[in-house]
């Protein structure tokens, strides 16, 4: 593992695809999860994928400050990866799960329990926040999850001890609010978890070998 620091300046040549990648990804993930957001009432079932005791779970809408601390954490990617060979997986990656998660969306929309229809009213502008961002419909399996422990398995490679504990408390509190703010169930932070792990496995030994048409093709 290389010593240099954990954060630093990208490279200036990867630059140029790096924003295009960065682009690209933002624009299909637009695309897809705000389609599954409209599309998904119009799918004519449900599941149910609560356990009874997640019910119990309290509601916590200070918790959604933690919760969108998942968008410095991918903003941190570019002083991190810093090269074009350590970002091209995690693009590669996201883009994977965000694809998945459509399907998903779509074939399995998830029915909410009780509780989680009768939330109380809450002034928190975060939470509000973060209820907006998240859409509706969008359940399992959690994208949130995925993007966060993607994050994490990409950059843990650049951390020391330290950075890595930060790196893996500092997910599983972004997966941990998910359930406090009750926008995800269980079963979604754990297959979110899972596909997370699946792609970035697949993304890690495939990615590195498209970076050098995408340089060429950018620059």
């Amino acid at each position: 593992m290389s010593r240099t620091s954990f954060l630093g300046a990208p490279n200036r040549e990867d630059i140029p695809a790096m924003f295009i990648l960065a682009l690209v990804y933002t624009l299909i993930f637009e695309v897809l999860y705000g389609a599954a957001s409209a599309l998904a009432p119009f799918v004519p079932w449900r599941v149910h994928v609560d356990f009874p005791f997640e019910a119990r779970i309290p509601f916590v809408p200070g918790a959604a400050a933690v919760y969108l601390s998942l968008i410095p954490m991918l903003l941190l990617a570019p002083f991190v990866l810093r090269d074009l060979r350590g970002f091209l997986p995690l693009v590669c990656a996201l883009t994977m799960e965000t694809i998945v998660g459509f399907f998903g969306f779509m074939l399995l929309p998830v029915e909410p329990n009780a509780f989680d229809k009768a939330l109380p009213a809450t002034d928190s502008s975060l939470y509000a926040f973060a209820d907006w961002v998240n859409l509706h419909g969008n359940w399992l399996p959690s994208l949130h999850v995925a993007f966060a422990v993607t994050a994490m398995l990409a950059y843990v490679e650049r951390a020391r001890t330290f950075g890595k504990t930060v790196l893996l408390v500092w997910t599983c509190a972004i997966a941990a609010s998910t359930l406090l703010t009750h926008q995800h169930y269980l079963l979604d932070v754990v297959t979110g978890a899972g596909l997370a792990w699946g792609c970035w496995r697949f993304a890690k030994i495939w990615a590195p070998r498209w970076r050098f048409y995408i340089r060429a093709t950018s620059g």
